[in-house]
């Protein structure tokens, strides 16, 4: 395999929430040069509408079940829809305990230095197979084979093989990875809700049925004993006179109005 992978190297493993500005694509050599254009090589920083320059990569907070700890890690894997590998760092894999396996012929890369012309042909000889499942435990995935490589520039790099292997759509724009067949979206999970109570089982829904209709038997008794000595007797309210209430308020404006006249007549005499 003659490819060449743009990347920026970083030795150490670095699972923090902090960007990652590095070029990780594992792209296919070029035959050819680039060719540029006068007004593409403009300047465009300073324009209103322009391609952005750089844009965040993709990270997916997952988890990761090892052979030494009892739960899940917790790991910011990088999702690299350019690259034709999965890549693993090796003091990860040694921290998980995960089972190495050897290829019978070597993986072999043709890896561009940077700030030099020359190339550096890397062979790969060990992989590991993991399966990687989102923190709300709602979606998993199927095994993929990661390569051992030091180097890398996160700790895991998740490229062609395992988006093609579970079906995974990714939408730059949208800034999401879905599933097609679950529809699920690995950067945007559903928020997690609590699960519904339980149902109760037949035994139970019997006791509360009994218990049910000896509370209504003891409180119709008590009913009965309330109507029988006059307390439960219900008030017999006469329905609304509507020409009476029009009338009563008639009579409070009159009145009003003669108040304010007394008023003025106070207020002139006593002036």
């Amino acid at each position: 395999m003659n490819t060449k992978a743009a990347s920026t190297t970083i030795s150490a493993v670095d699972s923090s929430d902090d960007d990652i500005a590095a070029a990780v694509a594992v792209l296919p050599q070029s035959p050819g040069g680039y060719t540029s254009d006068l007004d593409e090589d403009a300047d465009v920083s300073h324009c209103d509408v322009s391609a952005p320059i750089h844009v965040k990569h993709l990270f997916w907070n997952c988890q990761i079940h090892g052979l030494i700890n009892d739960f899940p890690v917790k790991m910011k894997v990088l999702l690299d829809n350019g690259a034709h590998l999965v890549l693993i760092h090796p003091e990860l894999v040694a921290g998980l305990g995960l089972k190495r396996y050897r290829f019978q012929v070597p993986e072999i890369i043709n890896i561009a230095l940077k700030n030099s012309d020359a190339k550096q042909k890397c062979k790969f000889f060990n992989y590991i197979k993991i399966s990687f499942t989102s923190l709300d435990s709602l979606w998993t995935s199927h095994k993929a084979k990661a390569i051992i490589a030091p180097g890398l520039c996160a700790p895991i790099i998740l490229g062609l093989p395992f988006l093609q292997h579970n079906s995974i759509v990714t939408d730059h724009a949208n800034h999401s990875c879905i599933d097609k067949k679950t529809n699920y979206d690995l950067l945007n999970p559903p928020p997690c809700l609590p699960p519904s109570p339980p149902k109760p089982c037949l035994h139970e829904q019997i006791k509360n049925t009994k218990l049910n209709k000896v509370a209504i038997a003891e409180l119709m008794l008590v009913c009965h004993d309330h109507l029988r000595s006059g307390r439960g007797v219900p008030e017999i309210i006469e329905p609304f006179n509507v020409a009476g209430a029009i009338q009563d308020h008639i009579e409070i404006l009159t009145n009003e109005d003669a108040l304010l006249k007394h008023e003025k007549k106070i207020k002139s005499e006593f002036k």
